[in-house]
């Protein structure tokens, strides 16, 4: 789900991007993404050490968002965020719209 997300490509940044499993000898951490988006970039560069350290939490937040930096969870809910205000957004629109057309 790309919606709602600034997408920066990761080479760009100089961040070590994924690459395949055939690539040996290419930097970057196997399985990683190409992209990373803006909420998480600015927590990378600076508020690095940002993580949860509690251990019950830091274990659902790696099974959920697969990250325990808590940029990293950031940026990963942002596009459901966006999602959900868009989906406000309609309703609200729509409803004063009809209020206005029956002349509440």
């Amino acid at each position: 789900m790309h919606s709602g997300a600034l997408w920066v490509d990761g080479s760009n940044i100089c961040h070590r991007v994924g690459r395949h499993t055939n690539q040996q000898n290419s930097r970057g951490y196997l399985g990683s993404s190409k992209t990373t988006n803006l909420a998480s970039l600015i927590g990378m560069r600076f508020f690095p050490r940002t993580l949860i350290r509690q251990p019950t939490m830091a274990r659902m937040a790696k099974a959920t968002f697969g990250t325990v930096r808590v940029f990293g969870i950031i940026g990963r809910g942002i596009p459901f965020v966006a999602a959900g205000l868009a989906v406000f957004d309609l309703i609200s629109i729509g409803k004063c719209a009809y209020e206005a057309r029956n002349g509440r």
